[in-house]
């Protein structure tokens, strides 16, 4: 996946608390060009968003068990999109979203189709 720049300095919040899934997926979108400030926690992405600005949250579900829940309520409250996913093959660059927030969009989609609809 080339870094094309297209997504340069577009500041995305990445919360994944397996450190595989979040170095690659952070990775990823770095190579897309964002800027992506990851964390662990969600009690750490919370008090980093108390004094930056994220353009989109990208939030792992953890099967539902409500991980992330708090942060996407502030997120949203201040007008950043949050999205909630449940895989990502690195090898194809696709994620799937639980569910998708844009309509239109598939469960399992590129990143660069993501960002495209988030941050266009």
């Amino acid at each position: 996946m080339p870094n094309s720049g297209r997504y340069y300095y577009r500041m995305v919040l990445l919360l994944a608390a397996e450190p595989r899934v979040r170095a690659q997926l952070a990775e990823t979108l770095e190579r897309l060009g964002c800027v992506v400030t990851a964390f662990a926690t969600e009690a750490e992405a919370l008090i980093w968003a108390q004094d930056e600005v994220a353009e989109l949250a990208i939030v792992d579900s953890l099967s539902g068990s409500g991980f992330g829940v708090a942060l996407a309520a502030q997120l949203r409250h201040e007008g950043v999109p949050v999205m909630f996913f449940d895989g990502f093959d690195p090898g194809s660059g696709t994620l799937s979203a639980e569910p998708p927030t844009v309509p239109g969009l598939s469960r399992h989609l590129p990143l660069p189709e993501l960002l495209d609809a988030y941050l266009a």
